[in-house]
């Protein structure tokens, strides 16, 4: 069986200094997520570089110690998927117990990837507004997309199975050139190569639209691709509840209506819970 590239991870990378700007070589790099205890470490080479080439998304801690200098710890360090992010550490001189601590979140550069493409995170896709609940909607937000669904026939027609199914163009690309992993899991309709539904809103973390100079890792793709990730949990068991209610109580009539409401009407209920192991 062949082994598809499944890439629904970070990269974080730097290189690690003393004051004087002289590379530190043989430094200890520990990364800790703060939402599910995940840890990784690794150690600065002779060049002074470190690389992490695969961390879940979430928020991290970062700390750097080595003999002779301060210990150095940074937090709130947030990944998201796909991203290739560079973080350059300078260690002060000192004992190993004493630590310089860095609590804002300053702006990863990236410094090592030319891939262009464009995040929709939490936040973007609990507030914007969508039509019938379709988080794929939100992926005509990147620069260099067209919606042209219109103009095709898909479900029920062309051998497309799913009413949500959509045909985005990227940059030119052929109509169905996009490719839609979920959690690292092809998530096409193989019959007309367009995507199927994605989960509910409450249950996405993010998704990233790749437009362009996208990794060898990813195959399957003209124009582009979108990498969905789901929530995970954290260390400790917790779970939530939640409603949403669409109808036409507090709609507005339009001008060629004659005062009568479109009678729209959904409610959808649900609840997650969810752990780490």
């Amino acid at each position: 069986m062949p082994g598809w590239a499944q890439y629904t991870t970070a990269r974080l990378s730097g290189i690690v200094s003393d004051p004087s700007g002289a590379v530190v070589a043989g430094a200890a790099i520990t990364v800790h997520d703060v939402g599910t205890g995940y840890t990784q470490t690794a150690n600065s080479t002779s060049a002074g570089q470190y690389l992490f080439p695969s961390l879940p998304v979430g928020t991290y801690q970062i700390t750097v110690s080595m003999a002779g200098y301060k210990s150095y710890v940074q937090k709130g360090i947030v990944l998201s998927v796909d991203q290739a992010a560079a973080l350059n550490v300078q260690l002060q001189v000192g004992t190993v117990s004493q630590e310089v601590v860095v609590t804002a979140n300053s702006s990863l550069v990236t410094t090592d990837s030319a891939t262009v493409g464009q995040l929709i995170d939490e936040q973007e896709i609990k507030e914007l507004p969508l039509n019938g609940r379709y988080v794929q909607e939100l992926v005509f937000l990147a620069p260099g997309t067209s919606n042209v669904t219109s103009n095709y026939c898909a479900a029920n027609c062309e051998g497309g199975v799913f009413p949500s199914e959509q045909y985005a163009k990227v940059n030119g690309g052929g109509a169905n050139g996009v490719n839609y992993l979920l959690d690292g899991v092809d998530a096409n309709d193989t019959y007309i190569n367009t995507n199927v539904p994605f989960p509910n809103p409450d249950a996405l973390q993010e998704f990233n639209l790749i437009t362009g100079n996208m990794s060898a890792a990813y195959g399957n793709a003209i124009g582009g691709v979108v990498n969905v990730v789901t929530k995970s949990g954290t260390d400790k068991v917790h779970g939530d509840v939640f409603e949403f209610l669409q109808n036409s109580a507090l709609d507005a009539s339009d001008y060629f209506s004659q005062g009568q409401v479109n009678p729209l009407s959904r409610i959808s209920l649900g609840q997650h819970w969810r752990t780490y192991y």
